[in-house]
């Protein structure tokens, strides 16, 4: 799977935001639901949680939908530390 993630920041206030993801879904998507919440200055759980509803992982030879929610919800979180809502 892939994720690929900007912000547009002025000083702590988020301006704006991008996820995308690949491997979640039949085709890449953009995380809309999971943009929404940060823009609305929504807490860490509940981006993860629009997250989660956003994507459609499948088991296939390549991984398990398990694997791809663990690694989507990592990945969305560690941008969110270091990028989107650093401290």
């Amino acid at each position: 799977m892939c994720f690929a993630a900007c912000a547009d920041r002025d000083g702590a206030r988020v301006l704006g935001v991008k996820i995308a993801l690949g491997g979640v879904a039949p085709v890449p998507i953009r995380a809309l639901e999971a943009e929404q919440a940060i823009l609305a200055g929504e807490p860490v759980e509940r981006v993860s949680a629009a997250l989660a509803r956003g994507i459609a992982p499948i088991d296939d030879v390549r991984s398990n939908a398990l694997y791809r929610r663990r690694v989507a919800d990592n990945l969305l979180r560690d941008f969110l530390r270091h990028v989107a809502l650093p401290s």
